[in-house]
């Protein structure tokens, strides 16, 4: 279990050899992908209803460039997702995910940063033909 976001964040990128820049309540990991691509991930910590949450997110492109038939097709994408979802935060659609940092460890929220950044660089690549975020 998570006693901090920094500690999560600085334990999860020791064990992956992942990169990471912190900021006063999040943190961007770098994530490092296959043939030479990269995707960073936000770990923000948050409270909703008295409890500390840590939302990642990870950008896949601005959405001015997808058309709207799109969107639709991401909320049904969604529901196969083992982890994250699709959404949209402020002008780009984005991979996110929510945990509970009381309980998150180092080992699920890796499982997810990884997953979240596959799938939003493989949307990438298929919605915007190049590695933008």
């Amino acid at each position: 279990m998570a006693e901090s976001l920094k500690a999560l964040v600085e334990s999860i990128c020791r064990k992956r050899g992942w990169a990471h820049v912190d900021h006063a309540r999040a943190s961007e990991i770098t994530v490092r992908l296959a043939k030479d691509r990269a995707q960073v991930v936000e770990a923000r910590e948050f409270t909703h209803a008295g409890e500390r949450l840590v939302r990642f997110t990870t950008r896949v492109g601005p959405r001015a460039a997808c058309a709207p038939s799109r969107f639709e097709k991401a909320l049904e994408l969604n529901f196969s997702l083992p982890y994250g979802q699709m959404a949209i935060e402020g002008d780009y659609l984005v991979m996110t995910e929510t945990r509970p940092l009381r309980t998150t460890t180092p080992e699920t929220s890796t499982a997810v940063i990884e997953f979240i950044a596959r799938q939003a660089d493989l949307y990438e690549k298929v919605l915007f033909k190049q590695d933008l975020h």
